[in-house]
């Protein structure tokens, strides 16, 4: 063969098409690049959800967005309540201050900061936030909630992330008060930096759903009252029907515990008293009302509560106000929340506890 027969050949080889090896290089190296664009793209498409939940979370309603507007009000300038009352949704239906504050003859408004599943630890949080006008406390302490079965928590995680999201931070005397009773464990959400609580602000899309729903569910719902109202926010207005409030009624007896006490709560609410009270506010507990089919399942704790209050917990009978049997069946909407009716009664029970608020 002659040497430029030999040389074509080599050339041949070296322009002719490429080897299945070659081919092979080249369609994983398109494979790894296209596997880095979609991780870069996954990244950036976290990075603008994570901006659009910061920015738009605020917006999306949730049982919790009454914490924001509670916030906000505590907040306003000008907003000189003269007494507040704390408690969770048998509260919210439970008491207008407007008939509080008519019978008692205010000279400021006295406001309804109740909210859903607002619990004894969660009340403590807005202490630190109540202007210096407020010179009456009226905290609600449902008994049930002494002798629930498992673990007694401060509050749950939505509560503290929506807290921390809307701005809030404990003070020294709030943190080392729900510390020292519930462990650092329950406070480090609450701790936890603002960033964090709006990464975990993704339950409010469940949340905004639910919200949604519940209208269909209960035409007389009331979704605005319940988280704008500010004197009596009542969601409902229609009593359940009979076979539902008894089904209610056996869920929340069979969820007593006989043998279980929570003390942590009375301790909680000594401490919130003894700090009231040293800022010069009168401080007063409410025994929430509790529906006559319930009463004898949650007896032996109240027995022992009225002997404790007599013996001089809470600063004895003069600073309570027990309106545990105060309501009948007709007075409950269902198989916790007052009627208008019931509201009644109890608004002006507590009105008359209070006397005259000048």
């Amino acid at each position: 063969m002659s040497t430029k027969n030999v040389a074509a050949q080599l050339e041949s080889e070296r322009n002719g098409p490429r080897s299945p090896a070659s081919w092979s290089t080249l369609t994983k190296s398109r494979a790894d690049l296209f596997r880095s664009l979609v991780v870069i793209g996954s990244v950036l498409l976290g990075v603008a959800l994570g901006i659009g939940v910061l920015v738009f979370s605020k917006w999306l309603p949730s049982d919790l967005s009454r914490t924001e507007v509670l916030l906000r009000t505590l907040h306003t300038r000008g907003c000189n309540p003269r007494a507040v009352v704390f408690g969770d949704s048998v509260i919210m239906s439970g008491v207008d201050t407007h008939i509080v504050r008519a019978r008692t003859h205010a000279s400021g408004p006295v406001l309804n900061l109740s909210s859903v599943g607002q619990t004894l630890a969660e009340s403590a949080l807005y202490y630190q936030e109540l202007p210096s006008s407020v010179t009456t406390i009226v905290q609600a302490l449902r008994i049930e909630n002494l002798i629930a079965s498992g673990e007694a928590h401060a509050f749950n995680l939505h509560v503290a992330y929506t807290f921390k999201r809307d701005g809030y931070r404990p003070d020294d005397e709030t943190r080392r008060m729900l510390t020292n009773i519930f462990g650092e464990t329950e406070m480090r959400q609450l701790m936890s930096g603002r960033l964090a609580a709006v990464i975990e602000s993704r339950w409010l899309v469940r949340q905004y759903i639910d919200v949604s729903v519940k209208p269909m569910l209960r035409s007389d719902l009331n979704m605005r009252r319940q988280m704008e109202d500010l004197y009596y926010p009542q969601a409902f207005i229609h009593p359940m029907e009979q076979g539902a409030v008894f089904n209610e009624l056996n869920d929340q007896a069979a969820r007593a515990c006989g043998d279980c006490f929570h003390p942590e709560l009375v301790t909680l609410m000594i401490s919130l008293q003894t700090s009231s009270v040293k800022k010069g506010r009168r401080y007063l507990v409410l025994l929430s009302p509790v529906h006559p089919a319930l009463q004898e399942k949650y007896s032996a704790v109240y027995s022992r509560l009225k002997r404790d209050i007599q013996a001089g917990l809470f600063g004895g009978p003069e600073n309570v106000i027990d309106a545990f049997q105060l309501l009948g069946p007709q007075d409950f909407l269902d198989y916790a929340h007052p009627t208008r009716a019931g509201a009644e009664k109890l608004s002006n029970l507590i009105a008359e506890r209070l006397g005259q608020l000048h």
